[in-house]
């Protein structure tokens, strides 16, 4: 073989393992851009306690909660290269609309497992970012119940997001793993977002 075959050989070779094999997945990191200039973003090096917002709906059986005000308190972390967090705190706020607003059916309060001292864990892989141990419950008024809608419904399971590179949000579409044992499976749409820390910004990449 001659040698210009020989690197057209490995040229090919080359070119096919690069082909086959995946690209691996960046971790994500959270960051601090100090006055919002993204510029300067520094990476977090300390255990951090945050606080942020959200609207959120939840579908199940046919029946959209939501979208509901949401607030949250959490500890972020940078560990290992992977931005890690822990939701101490998560309020729903109520009431809030279902698809059967029109008719009078509507969240009246909600609660979760965190008001009971649980904590949330999150984990980022690559843009996937997992709430673990959600665990929360809707109390529907007699307008519902009147529908045939359960009083109340637990959904429990993991909520597993998008992150939203740049900025310190998760999105949620159609996310599946929360499941109600009174009306099933259901989805989780909607957003959740780190709110600023004074002129401070956090964000995930």
């Amino acid at each position: 073989m001659t040698i210009k075959k020989m690197l057209m050989f490995a040229s090919a070779i080359a070119a096919l393992v690069a082909f086959a094999v995946p690209a691996v997945a960046s971790a994500a990191e959270w960051y601090v851009d100090p006055g919002g200039n993204v510029a300067n973003k520094t990476t977090l090096n300390a255990d951090t306690n945050v606080t942020g917002t959200g609207r959120l709906s939840f579908t199940a059986g046919g029946l959209e909660s939501g979208p509901c005000n949401v607030d949250f308190a959490a500890t972020i972390t940078n560990m290992g290269g992977n931005a890690k967090a822990v939701i101490n705190s998560f309020t729903i706020t109520t009431p809030c609309p279902t698809n059967l607003s029109f008719l009078g059916c509507e969240v009246e309060s909600a609660s979760n497992n965190t008001e009971e001292g649980a904590e949330w864990g999150v984990s980022t892989e690559g843009d996937t970012a997992t709430i673990e141990g959600v665990s929360f419950t809707n109390h529907y008024n007699s307008a519902c119940q009147g529908l045939g809608v359960p009083a109340e419904a637990t959904a429990e399971g993991n909520a597993v997001g998008e992150i939203e590179t740049g900025t310190g949000c998760i999105k949620f579409e159609n996310a599946g793993e929360l499941e109600s044992a009174v009306i099933g499976p259901g989805e989780l749409n909607g957003q959740v977002c780190i709110g600023n820390m004074g002129t401070d910004v956090i964000t995930l990449d």
